[in-house]
């Protein structure tokens, strides 16, 4: 089992990778702003502001120092000119295990008889 502790290792080191924020409005790319982020145990919780632009948004983009995408949240949002729109993501990490893991033998071709 995973500890709470690594958990939250995990969402703080992910946090502190996110530096930079895009949306795809209207087919092109456009930088914006992010307002906060916060860890919460195993929460991570990052606040996106658009402010300029209008046009229909179609993805919102957390990157990182190089430009590569961490998060991702396709969407279809109209944003005007008149109003700043706040997006936000909240990623919690969790523990799955695999009631059905897959067996080396049957990767092999071997049959454990």
């Amino acid at each position: 089992m995973i500890s709470d502790y690594l958990l939250n290792k995990i969402a703080l080191e992910t946090e502190a990778k996110i530096t930079k924020a895009e949306v795809e409005i209207d087919g092109k790319l456009e930088k914006v702003q992010i307002l906060r982020k916060d860890v919460d145990k195993n929460l991570l919780k990052v606040y996106v502001n658009t402010t300029k632009s209008k046009g229909l948004i179609t993805d919102i983009r957390l990157l990182d120092d190089d430009g590569r995408v961490l998060l991702s949240k396709p969407c279809e949002r109209i944003k005007n000119i008149g109003y700043a729109l706040v997006s936000s993501f909240y990623i919690r990490f969790v523990e799955e295990e695999l009631t059905d893991p897959i067996s080396v033998f049957e990767l092999r071709g071997i049959e454990n008889v």
